[in-house]
């Protein structure tokens, strides 16, 4: 089997003097879906781990230069959990207690049966697998929260710092430093921490990091533990120590450390460093993993946030030039639109990221029964971002695909996904105690969409103010055939005059809002042959009610 083809499998290392032990160990190992690599001496297989991430080391005993015994020992420094099977044609009490020392699984005696090899692989293959998922559901709800931290941060430095604290607590080190550059063209800057101190400096405009730096080998977009920063591929050459010279003082001496490269795609966008403590073995594979995903999150946001910062300059120029003609004051409010528009599609992408990792990690840690709600979330948040960017781009596209729903389950859900949202921290959502079955003809994404609209200016208006609460309210009249639902903020309000342009387009509150969110939702109501009334006051809140018919006759409703 390939070695590309393997990649998230268990990998094993065979080391043995004699070619024809590794060949027959390895090709009785690729039948049980194992990655197999083979070196016939010590020198050999550690330049293989430098490369990959071993998780079984089989070696011989007694082998030219390096021993087995030692090999063992100078690998446990990078991986402490790595597994060791010794096999030997020269056993003797002391090399029984060396391998003992070194941890080993089993200790097989020459010539063996492949039978024999396979029982005691598969037995340390179990163990292994089931370490791998050592990674607790504390970690990963912490891991959530950055998420959600990140992509709200607004500058750089707050994204490279919050990452790299978050790394240290993880790895219970004090001493980091992260690399870092905020767009493609942006000049490297170094930000280290140590003892709760924190320390800022630029790198030389000579550094070579100032370029595109494009990751050659995918070994090297991985975390690594290195023994000294310039045995790493991306720190290879003198130009590299100058460059570094701002950096703490360990980066430099001969303290081991793990290296977490920060890529997105083909974008180096820096590297964190951690200073591995005297008083700890190593980095396991699953702590490895864990900060492969901070990275990752944190080249996100940090391209997210180019995007934003370069969609509002753009934005400022444009407006800079509205007077000029009516057509630059068209594209104004496109490049307005585009700094909101740009910002929100990089959130829901942030969303399925995170989703994304958390649902690898559930998959090696065997816990399929929490799987589907991340897949449901991330095919809600697609299909929101899909009639998001549909809809705000052309407003006359707005079309409704009918059945029959129940508009109290629709408001349910809705509200259901959208409090746990960090706009929505500190605000009370009110439902009315009981939802009854209210049936109406209507699309329901384009209902889910007018309410998302409704409940987040809401929650919006209610922002720096003593009280903080939303409520709903449904009202049925029967002789008119109609449903009224009624969402009321405690929210700063409306001036008259502000009012009197609601329901327009370019007409927001907001300091970077598009103007764009009342229009869409005049238009979904009147699709749906509705009406939408609004009543607001400064300093007494605001009262939307959006009126839509009851179907006739009512029949057995169809899940929303």
């Amino acid at each position: 089997m390939k070695e590309q083809d393997l990649a998230a499998s268990i990998c094993v290392l065979v080391v043995d003097d004699e070619e024809v032990v590794t060949s027959l160990v390895r090709d009785a190992l690729e039948e049980d879906d194992l990655r197999v690599l083979t070196a016939n001496n010590g020198d050999e297989a550690l330049e293989l781990a430098a490369r990959h991430t071993i998780d079984l080391l089989i070696t011989d005993i007694r082998m030219p230069g390096m021993t087995g015994n030692e090999l063992a020992a100078r690998l446990h420094e990078r991986q402490p959990d790595m597994r060791v099977i010794f096999m030997t044609g020269y056993a003797n009490l002391g090399s029984a207690k060396d391998a003992i020392q070194q941890g080993a699984l089993d200790y097989i005696l020459k010539p063996f049966e492949l039978a024999e090899i396979r029982r005691a692989v598969r037995k340390a293959v179990d163990l292994i697998q089931e370490e791998q998922r050592t990674v607790s559901d504390e970690k990963l709800s912490e891991l959530s929260s950055l998420a959600h931290q990140l992509f709200g941060a607004g500058d750089q430095r707050s994204l490279a710092s919050s990452s790299l604290r978050f790394a240290m607590v993880q790895q219970q080190t004090a001493e980091g430093c992260i690399i870092y550059r905020p767009s493609p063209e942006a000049d490297f800057t170094i930000l280290s921490c140590s003892e709760d101190t924190w320390a800022e400096a630029d790198l030389p405009t000579t550094c070579k990091y100032r370029q595109n730096v494009t990751i050659v080998h995918d070994a090297q977009r991985q975390p690594a533990l290195v023994a000294r920063i310039h045995e790493h591929p991306l720190f290879a050459g003198a130009e590299c120590r100058e460059c570094l010279n701002p950096s703490p003082g360990w980066v430099h001496d001969d303290t081991p450390m793990v290296l977490v490269p920060v890529t997105r795609r083909d974008v180096f966008y820096g590297v964190m460093l951690l200073r591995k403590a005297s008083d700890t073995g190593g980095f396991k594979r699953a702590e490895l993993e864990l900060l492969a995903i901070v990275a990752n999150q944190l080249a996100s946001a940090l391209e997210n946030l180019q995007l934003l910062q370069e969609s509002r300059q753009a934005y400022a120029r444009l407006k800079e030039m509205q007077d000029a003609t009516i057509e630059l004051e068209k594209m104004a409010t496109r490049g307005a639109m585009s700094a909101e528009i740009g910002h929100e599609l990089n959130n829901f992408l942030g969303v399925v990221s995170g989703n994304l990792s958390l649902l690898s990690l559930y998959l090696k840690k065997g816990q399929y029964d929490r799987l589907p709600p991340l897949i449901e979330k991330i095919n809600n948040t697609v299909e929101r971002m899909t009639r998001f960017t549909d809809d705000l781009m052309d407003l006359s596209s707005i079309s409704s695909e009918k059945e029959v729903v129940c508009f109290g389950q629709l408001l349910h859900d809705v509200v259901e996904s959208l409090t746990p949202q960090k706009r929505f921290r500190g605000v009370e959502v009110i439902l009315p105690s009981s939802l009854p079955d209210l049936p109406v003809e209507a699309d329901p994404t384009r209902i889910r969409q007018l309410l998302y609209n409704l409940f987040n200016n809401a929650a919006d208006a209610t922002r720096g103010c003593a009280t903080r609460r939303i409520e709903a309210d449904l009202q049925v009249d029967r002789d008119a055939g109609t449903l009224t639902c009624t969402i009321t903020d405690s929210g700063v309000g409306f001036e008259p005059e502000q009012l009197a342009k609601a329901f327009k387009e370019q007409f927001t509150t907001k300091e970077h809002g598009h103007g764009f969110g009342l229009v869409v939702c005049a238009r979904i109501v009147e699709n749906h042959g509705g009406s939408i009334d609004i009543d607001s006051a400064p300093g007494r809140g605001t009262r939307i009610s959006v009126t839509l018919p009851l179907h006739q006759p009512v029949g057995q409703l169809q899940p929303a």
